[in-house]
């Protein structure tokens, strides 16, 4: 008699259970906070540039290394879950709008990320070549559950409160953070890397270019948040000082990494061996990565920026957020998870290439349906047209 293993050893099972936890916070980020806050009454633009903090998920790569060196997946999964509830339960106790929402939407998004990594990792690691095929399908369809859950917490809100909504979100959080706890353990693993994670450091600090990118990092973010909160407001020198700056310091890390080039022939390789971000800095040395980023980053711009404004279209529609819940989301999901199933076939049938070029096309021009909806549908919002 086969003996099989027990369901808490099944890999596929914790596959669709990590998935899960990942699918979840982008449908709060993408389906709660919108129709929460255009219910609130926050002007379009302030919902729209709130999308921007969803580039989390976009440049998580950058730290992405950092996390998989340091390891212990399942504890970064637990922790950033429970950050990301306790992120939920402030908004079930302050429901105003105000500046503080912007820094909590970014540490969400921050938080969540960075579970990706982990999730991501802990994945790959745990499964062998020849799984990966099923647990793909799976990777995919439970994350689109954990989406579909955010549906459901989004429909609390007609029947009780957003208070609810956020303290639903915050329950299934914490739960999914501590089931993922009792995943099997992760396995060994040694770095091929003949450098230390301190030795790497130090060559980071000798290559200037890497610093002035990490300043360049921290100068953007600041940027963002005083956009909005105007921190320098009665200092109209601040920004035009620190351009000059930014200017010099560029100057100045091209000149630097001039000297150390000619004078230190090996830091590239060096830096290509690190044991934390060495991989990172041998895919930014190749060829023609710049153009591809930039492809990556825009491909599905159109989709995405339209996607978070869907939500606060309907709400300025007159639908509540239970229709918003049953039919946007849960219909919607369905749809795209069909819709994954036939751009599979499409791209296996006629190669990546035309699947990219037609398929990108194809999605940009379904964002005429919502132009002739709100052309159909007049709008019970005042004022929206």
């Amino acid at each position: 008699m086969e003996h099989k293993p027990s369901l808490l050893k099944s890999k596929m099972y914790w596959v669709g259970i990590l998935y899960f936890t990942e699918g979840f916070p982008l449908g709060v980020f993408y389906d709660v906070f919108p129709v929460h806050f255009r219910q609130q009454g926050v002007e379009l633009w302030q919902i729209g540039f709130m999308s921007l903090l969803g580039l989390a998920w976009t440049l998580k790569f950058l730290w992405a290394p950092a996390v998989d060196y340091y390891r212990y997946h399942r504890r970064w999964i637990f922790v950033m879950d429970i950050l990301m509830g306790m992120v939920l339960l402030g908004f079930a106790v302050i429901l105003d709008f105000g500046p503080w929402v912007w820094v909590a939407i970014g540490l969400f998004t921050l938080f969540s990320a960075t579970s990706d990594i982990a999730i991501d990792g802990y994945t790959i690691e745990m499964l062998d070549t020849n799984e990966l095929g099923i647990a793909n399908g799976i990777r995919i369809g439970m994350y689109r559950v954990g989406m579909l859950a955010s549906g459901i917490i989004l429909i609390l809100s007609d029947y009780l409160s957003w208070s609810a909504t956020y303290l639903a979100g915050t329950a299934i959080l914490c739960l999914c953070g501590t089931v993922c706890l009792m995943a099997p353990q992760e396995k060994p693993y040694h770095t091929r890397s003949i450098h230390s994670v301190k030795a790497e450091w130090r060559l980071l600090v000798q290559h200037p270019y890497a610093l002035a990118l990490v300043y360049l990092f921290i100068l953007g973010a600041v940027g963002l948040v005083d956009w909005k909160l105007d921190f320098s407001e009665g200092l109209p020198w601040l920004w035009p000082g620190l351009l000059l700056f930014t200017g010099a310091i560029l100057l100045l890390s091209r000149a630097a990494a001039r000297s150390n080039v000619e004078n230190s022939p090996s830091l590239r390789e060096d830096l290509n061996e690190g044991p934390m971000f060495g991989a990172l800095f041998e895919l930014a040395q190749r060829p023609y990565i710049i153009p591809m980023v930039i492809f990556i980053l825009i491909f599905k711009l159109a989709d995405s920026s339209m996607g978070f404004m869907i939500k606060p279209f309907w709400v300025d529609m007159g639908f509540s957020a239970t229709e918003i819940g049953l039919v946007s989301v849960n219909i919607g999901l369905g749809l795209s998870i069909a819709g994954g199933l036939v751009g599979g076939w499409f791209t296996d049938r006629f190669g990546i290439f035309k699947g990219i070029w037609i398929l990108g096309l194809a999605q940009a021009v379904s964002n005429l349906g919502y132009a002739a909806v709100a052309f159909i549908i007049p709008p019970a919002v005042e004022g929206m047209e």
